[in-house]
């Protein structure tokens, strides 16, 4: 049985493509070791499905029609930078998320895990920290000058407002991922 790869996210406005596009610009140097990710391509994931079937697609859609269901649309703030799990020994470069909207944020993201998890699919074990990944480490050796370069970066804040979720589909290439927007699910505030 044919199977894709899929998560489900919140896409970034376009107006912040530029802000991301100048950092990733003003923290690249020649041969880091850092896989910075492309502007296009960043989004705030609320939860990685893995492989699944067009059946658990199905269960997916029913499961986030449920979730997103009585939810109203918030607005979250940029704001600042950091890596996982520490600057020191960063394995994964990020712009964190903050705002009133966070309560919110972390109610969507329960909302969604317990609608899946009635369907079969796992729950989330590790503690939702909303955030943008900007860069993967892909050699250690970069690590101390991109921590200070992170560190001291200073990420304007911009709003995003989140007013939709989407089921993307997420294509491994050589060239990088492609993601293809399966279907969105508006918050009531949207609709």
């Amino acid at each position: 049985m044919k199977t894709i790869r899929a998560f489900i996210a919140i896409e970034i406005p376009e107006m912040l493509l530029g802000a991301f596009s100048d950092m990733r610009n003003a923290l690249r140097r020649s041969d880091d070791g850092i896989k910075w990710v492309q502007p296009d391509r960043i989004h705030l994931t609320l939860k990685f499905l893995g492989d699944i079937t067009p059946q658990q697609q199905s269960d997916v859609e029913a499961g986030l029609l449920v979730a997103v269901a009585g939810i109203p649309a918030f607005t979250l703030q940029s704001g600042s930078t950091g890596a996982f799990p520490s600057l020191k020994r960063a394995r994964v470069y990020w712009v964190g998320l903050h705002s009133e909207g966070q309560d919110q944020l972390r109610h969507l993201h329960q909302q969604i895990d317990s609608a899946l998890a009635a369907r079969g699919f796992s729950r989330e074990e590790r503690r939702f920290n909303p955030h943008l990944t900007i860069g993967r480490v892909r050699n250690n050796r970069a690590v101390s000058d991109a921590a200070s370069a992170i560190r001291d970066y200073h990420f304007p804040a911009h709003e995003i407002p989140v007013n939709h979720i989407h089921l993307i589909k997420s294509e491994l290439t050589p060239r990088g991922p492609i993601y293809t927007t399966l279907r969105s699910f508006p918050l009531s505030a949207a609709q």
